[in-house]
Protein backbone atom coordinates (compact mmCIF):
# COMPACT_ATOMS: atom_id res chain seq x y z
CA UNK A 1 0.00 0.00 0.00
CA UNK A 2 1.36 3.39 -0.97
CA UNK A 3 2.46 5.60 1.89
CA UNK A 4 0.43 8.72 2.63
CA UNK A 5 1.82 12.18 1.94
CA UNK A 6 2.91 14.31 4.89
CA UNK A 7 -0.32 16.30 4.86
CA UNK A 8 -2.53 13.20 5.30
CA UNK A 9 -2.82 10.76 8.24
CA UNK A 10 -5.36 8.49 9.98
CA UNK A 11 -6.54 9.10 13.52
CA UNK A 12 -7.11 6.37 16.07
CA UNK A 13 -10.60 5.73 14.64
CA UNK A 14 -9.28 5.19 11.13
CA UNK A 15 -10.64 8.51 9.84
CA UNK A 16 -8.34 10.44 7.55
CA UNK A 17 -7.22 13.90 8.71
CA UNK A 18 -5.53 16.83 7.01
CA UNK A 19 -2.48 18.36 8.63
CA UNK A 20 -0.62 21.50 7.70
CA UNK A 21 2.74 22.28 9.21
CA UNK A 22 2.62 25.66 10.92
CA UNK A 23 5.43 27.84 9.51
CA UNK A 24 8.48 28.01 11.74
CA UNK A 25 8.48 31.84 11.87
CA UNK A 26 4.94 31.76 13.27
CA UNK A 27 5.79 29.22 15.93
CA UNK A 28 8.72 31.36 16.99
CA UNK A 29 6.27 34.20 17.56
CA UNK A 30 4.10 32.08 19.83
CA UNK A 31 5.27 29.07 21.81
CA UNK A 32 1.62 28.01 22.21
CA UNK A 33 1.28 27.17 18.51
CA UNK A 34 1.36 23.45 17.71
CA UNK A 35 3.75 22.06 15.15
CA UNK A 36 0.80 21.05 12.94
CA UNK A 37 -2.68 22.39 12.33
CA UNK A 38 -5.03 19.39 11.96
CA UNK A 39 -8.68 18.89 10.96
CA UNK A 40 -10.72 15.81 10.17
CA UNK A 41 -11.62 14.99 6.56
CA UNK A 42 -14.54 12.86 7.78
CA UNK A 43 -13.82 9.88 5.58
CA UNK A 44 -12.07 6.52 5.87
CA UNK A 45 -11.70 6.21 2.12
CA UNK A 46 -8.11 6.98 1.20
CA UNK A 47 -8.80 8.08 -2.38
CA UNK A 48 -11.42 10.64 -1.32
CA UNK A 49 -9.27 11.81 1.60
CA UNK A 50 -6.28 12.31 -0.68
CA UNK A 51 -8.36 14.35 -3.10
CA UNK A 52 -9.67 16.57 -0.32
CA UNK A 53 -6.24 16.97 1.27
CA UNK A 54 -4.60 17.97 -2.01
CA UNK A 55 -7.29 20.59 -2.47
CA UNK A 56 -6.68 21.90 1.03
CA UNK A 57 -2.94 22.13 0.50
CA UNK A 58 -3.57 24.59 -2.31
CA UNK A 59 -6.25 26.55 -0.46
CA UNK A 60 -4.96 26.66 3.11
CA UNK A 61 -2.49 29.53 2.72
CA UNK A 62 -4.91 31.67 0.71
CA UNK A 63 -7.64 31.14 3.30
CA UNK A 64 -5.26 31.91 6.15
CA UNK A 65 -4.21 35.17 4.49
CA UNK A 66 -7.85 36.08 4.00
CA UNK A 67 -8.59 35.87 7.71
CA UNK A 68 -5.25 36.69 9.30
CA UNK A 69 -2.99 39.18 7.55
CA UNK A 70 -0.94 39.50 10.74
CA UNK A 71 1.11 36.46 11.87
CA UNK A 72 0.61 37.43 15.50
CA UNK A 73 -3.16 37.37 15.05
CA UNK A 74 -2.94 33.99 13.35
CA UNK A 75 -0.94 32.62 16.27
CA UNK A 76 -3.38 33.99 18.84
CA UNK A 77 -6.39 32.77 16.86
CA UNK A 78 -5.03 29.23 16.56
CA UNK A 79 -4.39 29.15 20.30
CA UNK A 80 -7.97 30.25 21.01
CA UNK A 81 -9.31 27.77 18.48
CA UNK A 82 -7.50 24.90 20.18
CA UNK A 83 -8.80 26.02 23.58
CA UNK A 84 -12.30 26.24 22.12
CA UNK A 85 -12.10 22.71 20.69
CA UNK A 86 -10.81 21.31 23.97
CA UNK A 87 -13.53 23.10 25.93
CA UNK A 88 -16.28 21.74 23.65
CA UNK A 89 -14.93 18.20 23.87
CA UNK A 90 -14.75 18.25 27.68
CA UNK A 91 -18.04 20.04 28.37
CA UNK A 92 -21.16 18.02 29.09
CA UNK A 93 -23.44 20.75 27.70
CA UNK A 94 -23.31 24.02 25.87
CA UNK A 95 -24.14 25.84 29.10
CA UNK A 96 -21.08 24.29 30.74
CA UNK A 97 -18.91 25.23 27.75
CA UNK A 98 -20.17 28.81 27.95
CA UNK A 99 -19.50 29.03 31.68
CA UNK A 100 -16.09 27.35 31.68
CA UNK A 101 -14.63 28.92 28.56
CA UNK A 102 -16.73 31.48 26.69
CA UNK A 103 -17.49 33.75 29.63
CA UNK A 104 -13.79 33.95 30.49
CA UNK A 105 -12.71 35.42 27.17
CA UNK A 106 -11.17 38.87 27.48
CA UNK A 107 -13.26 41.32 25.44
CA UNK A 108 -10.77 44.13 25.98
CA UNK A 109 -8.13 42.03 24.20
CA UNK A 110 -10.53 41.33 21.35
CA UNK A 111 -10.52 37.60 22.13
CA UNK A 112 -14.23 37.15 21.38
CA UNK A 113 -13.89 38.62 17.90
CA UNK A 114 -10.68 36.69 17.26
CA UNK A 115 -12.28 33.38 18.27
CA UNK A 116 -15.20 34.08 15.95
CA UNK A 117 -12.74 34.77 13.16
CA UNK A 118 -10.85 31.55 13.89
CA UNK A 119 -14.06 29.50 13.83
CA UNK A 120 -15.10 31.06 10.54
CA UNK A 121 -11.62 30.32 9.20
CA UNK A 122 -11.96 26.65 10.22
CA UNK A 123 -15.46 26.48 8.77
CA UNK A 124 -14.12 27.64 5.40
CA UNK A 125 -11.34 25.08 5.60
CA UNK A 126 -13.90 22.35 6.35
CA UNK A 127 -16.23 23.51 3.60
CA UNK A 128 -13.31 23.41 1.18
CA UNK A 129 -12.53 19.85 2.22
CA UNK A 130 -16.14 18.84 1.53
CA UNK A 131 -16.36 20.55 -1.85
CA UNK A 132 -15.33 17.37 -3.67
CA UNK A 133 -18.51 15.67 -2.47
CA UNK A 134 -21.51 17.83 -3.49
CA UNK A 135 -24.07 15.28 -2.24
CA UNK A 136 -22.97 15.73 1.34
CA UNK A 137 -23.41 18.77 3.56
CA UNK A 138 -20.07 19.92 5.01
CA UNK A 139 -19.63 18.78 8.58
CA UNK A 140 -18.27 21.43 10.90
CA UNK A 141 -15.98 20.95 13.84
CA UNK A 142 -18.92 21.87 16.06
CA UNK A 143 -22.58 21.11 15.46
CA UNK A 144 -23.39 24.25 17.46
CA UNK A 145 -21.46 26.77 15.35
CA UNK A 146 -24.33 29.24 15.00
CA UNK A 147 -25.07 28.91 18.69
CA UNK A 148 -21.41 29.55 19.52
CA UNK A 149 -21.11 32.60 17.28
CA UNK A 150 -24.34 34.01 18.66
CA UNK A 151 -23.13 33.42 22.21
CA UNK A 152 -19.84 35.16 21.44
CA UNK A 153 -21.64 38.26 20.21
CA UNK A 154 -24.16 38.21 23.06
CA UNK A 155 -21.36 37.78 25.58
CA UNK A 156 -19.54 40.82 24.25
CA UNK A 157 -22.75 42.83 23.81
CA UNK A 158 -23.64 42.29 27.44
CA UNK A 159 -20.46 44.10 28.47
CA UNK A 160 -20.61 47.15 26.20
CA UNK A 161 -21.75 50.57 27.36
CA UNK A 162 -24.56 50.90 24.82
CA UNK A 163 -25.88 54.42 24.14
CA UNK A 164 -28.16 55.86 21.40
CA UNK A 165 -26.38 55.85 18.05
CA UNK A 166 -27.10 59.55 17.44
CA UNK A 167 -25.65 60.47 20.83
CA UNK A 168 -22.51 58.47 20.11
CA UNK A 169 -22.06 60.17 16.77
CA UNK A 170 -22.31 63.63 18.32
CA UNK A 171 -19.63 62.64 20.84
CA UNK A 172 -17.46 61.30 18.02
CA UNK A 173 -17.64 64.63 16.16
CA UNK A 174 -16.80 66.69 19.25
CA UNK A 175 -13.83 64.49 20.14
CA UNK A 176 -12.34 64.32 16.64
CA UNK A 177 -13.11 67.65 14.97
CA UNK A 178 -9.95 69.33 16.27
CA UNK A 179 -7.77 66.74 14.51
CA UNK A 180 -9.41 67.19 11.11
CA UNK A 181 -7.78 69.49 8.59
CA UNK A 182 -10.98 71.45 7.88
CA UNK A 183 -14.61 71.74 8.94
CA UNK A 184 -15.92 70.06 5.80
CA UNK A 185 -14.69 66.70 7.13
CA UNK A 186 -17.14 66.93 10.01
CA UNK A 187 -19.88 68.10 7.66
CA UNK A 188 -19.23 65.14 5.37
CA UNK A 189 -19.42 62.76 8.33
CA UNK A 190 -22.79 64.17 9.40
CA UNK A 191 -24.46 64.78 6.03
CA UNK A 192 -23.18 61.75 4.16
CA UNK A 193 -21.57 59.01 6.25
CA UNK A 194 -23.78 59.03 9.32
CA UNK A 195 -26.95 60.02 7.46
CA UNK A 196 -26.66 57.01 5.13
CA UNK A 197 -25.64 54.64 7.92
CA UNK A 198 -28.47 55.83 10.16
CA UNK A 199 -31.01 55.29 7.37
CA UNK A 200 -29.89 51.65 7.24
CA UNK A 201 -29.74 51.00 10.99
CA UNK A 202 -32.73 53.00 12.16
CA UNK A 203 -32.99 54.48 15.65
CA UNK A 204 -30.93 51.93 17.57
CA UNK A 205 -28.31 51.86 20.29
CA UNK A 206 -24.61 51.30 19.61
CA UNK A 207 -24.66 47.85 21.20
CA UNK A 208 -27.21 46.74 18.62
CA UNK A 209 -25.05 47.67 15.62
CA UNK A 210 -24.27 44.45 13.78
CA UNK A 211 -21.97 43.27 11.03
CA UNK A 212 -25.02 43.10 8.80
CA UNK A 213 -25.53 46.87 9.22
CA UNK A 214 -21.91 47.52 8.25
CA UNK A 215 -22.17 45.09 5.34
CA UNK A 216 -25.26 46.89 4.02
CA UNK A 217 -23.46 50.23 4.24
CA UNK A 218 -20.56 48.81 2.25
CA UNK A 219 -22.90 47.45 -0.44
CA UNK A 220 -24.65 50.82 -0.63
CA UNK A 221 -21.40 52.78 -1.00
CA UNK A 222 -20.17 50.47 -3.74
CA UNK A 223 -23.13 51.54 -5.89
CA UNK A 224 -23.88 55.03 -4.52
CA UNK A 225 -24.69 57.55 -7.30
CA UNK A 226 -22.74 60.78 -7.51
CA UNK A 227 -24.52 64.14 -7.19
CA UNK A 228 -27.69 62.20 -6.41
CA UNK A 229 -29.50 65.30 -5.09
CA UNK A 230 -29.31 66.78 -8.60
CA UNK A 231 -30.42 63.67 -10.47
CA UNK A 232 -34.17 63.11 -10.70
CA UNK A 233 -33.97 59.32 -10.68
CA UNK A 234 -32.02 59.25 -7.39
CA UNK A 235 -32.70 62.39 -5.37
CA UNK A 236 -35.86 61.16 -3.59
CA UNK A 237 -34.65 57.63 -2.89
CA UNK A 238 -33.76 56.51 0.61
CA UNK A 239 -30.55 54.65 1.38
CA UNK A 240 -32.43 51.36 1.47
CA UNK A 241 -34.17 52.11 -1.83
CA UNK A 242 -30.79 52.92 -3.40
CA UNK A 243 -29.44 49.66 -1.99
CA UNK A 244 -32.10 47.76 -3.94
CA UNK A 245 -31.63 49.80 -7.12
CA UNK A 246 -29.53 48.94 -10.15
CA UNK A 247 -27.18 51.92 -10.59
CA UNK A 248 -24.98 52.10 -13.72
CA UNK A 249 -21.27 52.35 -13.03
CA UNK A 250 -21.11 55.66 -14.90
CA UNK A 251 -23.54 57.17 -12.39
CA UNK A 252 -21.59 56.02 -9.32
CA UNK A 253 -19.23 58.00 -7.13
CA UNK A 254 -15.53 57.55 -7.91
CA UNK A 255 -13.42 54.76 -6.46
CA UNK A 256 -11.55 57.37 -4.41
CA UNK A 257 -14.79 58.65 -2.87
CA UNK A 258 -16.01 55.11 -2.19
CA UNK A 259 -12.79 54.37 -0.35
CA UNK A 260 -13.07 57.62 1.63
CA UNK A 261 -16.64 56.83 2.73
CA UNK A 262 -15.74 53.30 3.82
CA UNK A 263 -12.66 54.51 5.69
CA UNK A 264 -14.69 57.15 7.51
CA UNK A 265 -17.35 54.72 8.67
CA UNK A 266 -14.52 52.42 9.77
CA UNK A 267 -13.05 55.28 11.82
CA UNK A 268 -16.41 55.89 13.50
CA UNK A 269 -16.98 52.19 14.27
CA UNK A 270 -13.42 51.83 15.57
CA UNK A 271 -14.03 54.81 17.85
CA UNK A 272 -17.22 53.12 19.14
CA UNK A 273 -15.30 49.97 19.97
CA UNK A 274 -12.41 51.88 21.52
CA UNK A 275 -14.89 53.53 23.88
CA UNK A 276 -16.70 50.24 24.58
CA UNK A 277 -19.89 51.37 22.84
CA UNK A 278 -20.18 48.40 20.45
CA UNK A 279 -19.11 44.80 19.96
CA UNK A 280 -15.78 43.92 18.37
CA UNK A 281 -15.04 42.94 14.81
CA UNK A 282 -17.57 45.19 13.05
CA UNK A 283 -15.06 46.82 10.69
CA UNK A 284 -13.55 43.62 9.25
CA UNK A 285 -15.61 43.78 6.06
CA UNK A 286 -14.53 47.38 5.34
CA UNK A 287 -10.81 46.67 4.97
CA UNK A 288 -9.13 46.63 1.56
CA UNK A 289 -12.43 46.84 -0.33
CA UNK A 290 -11.39 49.48 -2.85
CA UNK A 291 -8.13 49.05 -4.68
CA UNK A 292 -6.91 51.74 -7.03
CA UNK A 293 -7.57 50.62 -10.59
CA UNK A 294 -5.16 53.14 -12.03
CA UNK A 295 -1.43 53.35 -11.55
CA UNK A 296 -0.61 56.07 -9.02
CA UNK A 297 1.32 58.24 -11.44
CA UNK A 298 -1.63 58.16 -13.88
CA UNK A 299 -4.19 59.45 -11.38
CA UNK A 300 -2.97 63.00 -12.02
CA UNK A 301 -1.13 63.40 -15.32
CA UNK A 302 1.85 65.62 -15.99
CA UNK A 303 1.49 68.51 -18.41
CA UNK A 304 2.69 67.99 -21.95
CA UNK A 305 5.40 70.23 -23.34
CA UNK A 306 2.72 72.04 -25.33
CA UNK A 307 0.70 72.56 -22.14
CA UNK A 308 3.68 74.15 -20.41
CA UNK A 309 4.24 76.45 -23.36
CA UNK A 310 0.57 77.50 -23.35
CA UNK A 311 0.74 78.21 -19.63
CA UNK A 312 4.04 80.06 -19.23
CA UNK A 313 4.02 81.79 -22.59
CA UNK A 314 0.40 82.83 -22.17
CA UNK A 315 -0.56 86.47 -22.61
CA UNK A 316 -0.66 86.84 -18.82
CA UNK A 317 3.06 86.08 -18.60
CA UNK A 318 4.19 87.72 -21.84
CA UNK A 319 2.21 90.98 -21.54
CA UNK A 320 2.34 91.44 -17.78
CA UNK A 321 -1.36 90.92 -16.93
CA UNK A 322 -0.85 89.36 -13.50
CA UNK A 323 -2.62 91.68 -11.07
CA UNK A 324 -1.43 89.91 -7.90
CA UNK A 325 2.04 88.50 -7.11
CA UNK A 326 0.87 84.92 -6.46
CA UNK A 327 -0.52 84.65 -9.99
CA UNK A 328 2.94 85.22 -11.44
CA UNK A 329 5.07 83.39 -8.89
CA UNK A 330 3.10 80.37 -7.63
CA UNK A 331 3.05 78.45 -10.95
CA UNK A 332 6.74 79.21 -11.55
CA UNK A 333 7.69 78.04 -8.06
CA UNK A 334 5.59 74.90 -8.60
CA UNK A 335 7.37 74.19 -11.89
CA UNK A 336 10.89 74.38 -10.42
CA UNK A 337 10.29 72.96 -6.91
CA UNK A 338 7.44 70.48 -7.27
CA UNK A 339 5.99 71.89 -4.05
CA UNK A 340 2.31 71.41 -3.29
CA UNK A 341 -0.01 74.35 -3.84
CA UNK A 342 -0.68 75.13 -0.18
CA UNK A 343 3.00 74.70 0.68
CA UNK A 344 3.78 77.56 -1.71
CA UNK A 345 0.80 79.74 -0.84
CA UNK A 346 1.49 79.67 2.91
CA UNK A 347 5.15 80.76 2.61
CA UNK A 348 6.54 83.51 4.75
CA UNK A 349 9.32 85.81 3.52
CA UNK A 350 11.52 84.29 6.23
CA UNK A 351 11.07 80.87 4.58
CA UNK A 352 13.27 82.01 1.70
CA UNK A 353 16.87 82.35 2.82
CA UNK A 354 20.47 81.41 2.18
CA UNK A 355 21.44 78.21 3.99
CA UNK A 356 24.07 79.11 6.57
CA UNK A 357 26.51 76.25 5.92
CA UNK A 358 26.15 75.65 2.19
CA UNK A 359 25.25 79.23 1.16
CA UNK A 360 22.57 77.75 -1.11
CA UNK A 361 19.32 79.67 -1.42
CA UNK A 362 16.45 77.52 -0.23
CA UNK A 363 12.69 77.45 0.27
CA UNK A 364 11.91 76.11 3.73
CA UNK A 365 8.66 74.10 3.85
CA UNK A 366 7.56 74.05 7.48
CA UNK A 367 4.70 74.56 9.91
CA UNK A 368 6.56 76.84 12.33
CA UNK A 369 4.35 78.58 14.89
CA UNK A 370 1.30 77.03 13.26
CA UNK A 371 -1.09 78.44 15.85
CA UNK A 372 -0.17 81.93 14.66
CA UNK A 373 0.79 81.34 11.04
CA UNK A 374 -1.81 78.62 10.34
CA UNK A 375 0.86 76.93 8.26
CA UNK A 376 0.50 73.17 8.06
CA UNK A 377 2.08 70.02 6.73
CA UNK A 378 0.11 66.79 6.55
CA UNK A 379 3.01 64.57 7.62
CA UNK A 380 6.46 65.09 9.13
CA UNK A 381 8.11 64.07 5.83
CA UNK A 382 6.65 67.18 4.21
CA UNK A 383 8.98 69.44 6.18
CA UNK A 384 12.02 70.00 4.00
CA UNK A 385 14.46 72.39 2.34
CA UNK A 386 14.18 72.84 -1.43
CA UNK A 387 17.11 74.45 -3.27
CA UNK A 388 15.98 77.39 -5.40
CA UNK A 389 16.58 76.84 -9.11
CA UNK A 390 18.85 79.45 -10.73
CA UNK A 391 16.05 80.23 -13.19
CA UNK A 392 13.83 81.38 -10.30
CA UNK A 393 16.69 83.51 -9.00
CA UNK A 394 17.20 84.96 -12.49
CA UNK A 395 13.46 85.71 -12.72
CA UNK A 396 13.83 87.69 -9.49
CA UNK A 397 12.22 85.54 -6.77
CA UNK A 398 14.76 86.47 -4.09
CA UNK A 399 14.64 90.11 -5.10
CA UNK A 400 10.85 90.04 -4.92
CA UNK A 401 10.89 88.40 -1.48
CA UNK A 402 13.32 90.96 -0.13
CA UNK A 403 11.22 93.83 -1.48
CA UNK A 404 8.03 92.54 0.13
CA UNK A 405 7.07 94.62 3.16
CA UNK A 406 4.82 92.01 4.76
CA UNK A 407 5.66 88.85 6.74
CA UNK A 408 3.89 86.57 4.31
CA UNK A 409 5.19 86.19 0.78
CA UNK A 410 1.68 86.34 -0.68
CA UNK A 411 -0.48 88.24 1.84
CA UNK A 412 -3.24 88.54 -0.75
CA UNK A 413 -3.99 84.84 -0.25
CA UNK A 414 -6.27 84.60 2.77
CA UNK A 415 -6.81 81.51 4.90
CA UNK A 416 -9.80 79.31 4.19
CA UNK A 417 -10.88 76.40 6.42
CA UNK A 418 -11.56 74.17 3.45
CA UNK A 419 -8.46 74.66 1.29
CA UNK A 420 -6.27 76.73 3.61
CA UNK A 421 -4.09 79.34 1.86
CA UNK A 422 -4.35 77.62 -1.53
CA UNK A 423 -8.09 78.14 -2.02
CA UNK A 424 -7.97 81.41 -3.94
CA UNK A 425 -4.92 80.39 -5.99
CA UNK A 426 -6.47 77.07 -6.99
CA UNK A 427 -9.66 78.72 -8.15
CA UNK A 428 -7.81 81.37 -10.17
CA UNK A 429 -5.43 78.82 -11.73
CA UNK A 430 -8.29 76.60 -12.88
CA UNK A 431 -10.37 79.40 -14.40
CA UNK A 432 -7.38 81.02 -16.11
CA UNK A 433 -5.49 78.09 -17.57
CA UNK A 434 -8.23 75.65 -18.50
CA UNK A 435 -10.68 77.80 -20.45
CA UNK A 436 -10.65 78.55 -24.14
CA UNK A 437 -10.31 82.31 -23.67
CA UNK A 438 -6.84 81.88 -22.20
CA UNK A 439 -4.53 78.87 -22.37
CA UNK A 440 -7.14 76.25 -23.15
CA UNK A 441 -5.15 73.39 -21.61
CA UNK A 442 -7.35 70.35 -22.22
CA UNK A 443 -5.09 67.42 -21.35
CA UNK A 444 -7.30 65.23 -19.12
CA UNK A 445 -6.53 64.69 -15.41
CA UNK A 446 -4.31 67.74 -15.12
CA UNK A 447 -4.30 70.48 -12.49
CA UNK A 448 -1.77 72.57 -10.57
CA UNK A 449 -0.52 69.35 -8.95
CA UNK A 450 0.55 68.20 -12.43
CA UNK A 451 3.56 70.55 -12.18
CA UNK A 452 4.76 68.34 -9.34
CA UNK A 453 4.52 65.30 -11.59
CA UNK A 454 6.42 67.13 -14.32
CA UNK A 455 9.38 67.72 -12.01
CA UNK A 456 9.32 64.20 -10.54
CA UNK A 457 9.28 62.69 -14.03
CA UNK A 458 12.14 64.91 -15.20
CA UNK A 459 14.32 64.06 -12.18
CA UNK A 460 13.67 60.33 -12.54
CA UNK A 461 13.75 59.89 -16.31
CA UNK A 462 16.01 62.66 -17.61
CA UNK A 463 18.46 62.97 -14.71
CA UNK A 464 18.14 59.42 -13.28
CA UNK A 465 18.03 60.78 -9.74
CA UNK A 466 17.63 57.89 -7.21
CA UNK A 467 13.98 57.49 -6.32
CA UNK A 468 14.48 57.72 -2.53
CA UNK A 469 16.27 61.05 -2.99
CA UNK A 470 13.44 62.35 -5.17
CA UNK A 471 10.93 61.29 -2.52
CA UNK A 472 12.85 63.08 0.22
CA UNK A 473 13.18 66.29 -1.78
CA UNK A 474 9.54 66.21 -2.85
CA UNK A 475 8.29 65.73 0.70
CA UNK A 476 7.33 62.07 0.49
CA UNK A 477 8.18 59.21 2.80
CA UNK A 478 11.26 57.58 1.27
CA UNK A 479 10.66 53.98 0.24
CA UNK A 480 14.27 53.02 0.83
CA UNK A 481 15.41 55.16 3.74
CA UNK A 482 14.61 57.73 6.38
CA UNK A 483 13.73 61.31 5.54
CA UNK A 484 16.27 63.88 6.67
CA UNK A 485 13.69 66.64 6.36
CA UNK A 486 15.02 70.14 7.00
CA UNK A 487 18.07 69.03 8.97
CA UNK A 488 20.49 67.96 6.28
CA UNK A 489 24.21 68.23 5.75
CA UNK A 490 25.59 70.82 3.32
CA UNK A 491 26.83 68.09 1.00
CA UNK A 492 23.32 66.63 0.78
CA UNK A 493 21.79 70.02 0.09
CA UNK A 494 24.46 70.64 -2.55
CA UNK A 495 23.53 67.37 -4.25
CA UNK A 496 19.86 68.40 -4.31
CA UNK A 497 20.82 71.79 -5.72
CA UNK A 498 22.94 70.17 -8.44
CA UNK A 499 20.02 68.02 -9.55
CA UNK A 500 17.50 70.86 -9.39
CA UNK A 501 19.68 73.18 -11.46
CA UNK A 502 20.00 70.56 -14.19
CA UNK A 503 16.24 70.74 -14.74
CA UNK A 504 15.74 72.60 -18.01
CA UNK A 505 12.37 73.55 -19.48
CA UNK A 506 13.80 75.64 -22.32
CA UNK A 507 12.65 73.10 -24.89
CA UNK A 508 9.04 73.80 -23.83
CA UNK A 509 9.02 77.39 -22.58
CA UNK A 510 10.52 80.57 -24.00
CA UNK A 511 11.56 82.22 -20.75
CA UNK A 512 12.86 85.28 -22.59
CA UNK A 513 9.27 86.01 -23.63
CA UNK A 514 8.12 86.18 -20.00
CA UNK A 515 7.81 89.79 -18.93
CA UNK A 516 9.87 90.37 -15.73
CA UNK A 517 7.99 90.53 -12.45
CA UNK A 518 8.67 94.27 -12.12
CA UNK A 519 6.76 94.79 -15.36
CA UNK A 520 3.75 92.77 -14.26
CA UNK A 521 0.55 94.58 -13.26
CA UNK A 522 0.99 93.82 -9.56
CA UNK A 523 4.47 95.45 -9.53
CA UNK A 524 3.16 98.57 -11.20
CA UNK A 525 0.45 98.72 -8.55
CA UNK A 526 3.11 98.37 -5.83
CA UNK A 527 5.04 101.31 -7.30
CA UNK A 528 1.90 103.43 -7.60
CA UNK A 529 0.99 102.61 -4.00
CA UNK A 530 4.30 104.03 -2.85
Amino acid sequence: MASSPSYLYRNHCGVFCFQKRVPEHLRRLSSSLPKYFRISLYTKERRLALSKARRLVLMFDDIARKYFSDPDLFASAMKLLRQHIDAREHSQSFAEYEEQFLSKLDSTENETALLEQAIRFQREINESSSATDPDKQPRLESNHLKEILSAINNHHRAHVNSIPLKEAFDKFLVENQTSWSNITTGQNYRNEIFNLFYQLTGDISTGDVTKEHVQEFKELILKLPSNRSKKTQYKDKTARALLKSVIPENDQISATTKKKYLNRLSSFISWLYKNNYCIAGLTNSLSNVIRSESITHEERKAYTCDDLRKLFNSRHYTTGLHKEPYRFWVPLIGLFTGARLNEICQLYVSDIYQHEDSKIWVIDINDNEKEITKKSVKRPDHRRLIPIHRKLIHLGLIEFAQSTKTERLFPELTYNERNKYGYKAQKWFNTTYTNQANCNIQTPNTAFHSLRHNLETYLANKLEMPIHKIETMMGQKPSGGVSTGRYIKPIELQERSDYINKVNWDHCIDFKAIRPWKQQAFARNMINAK
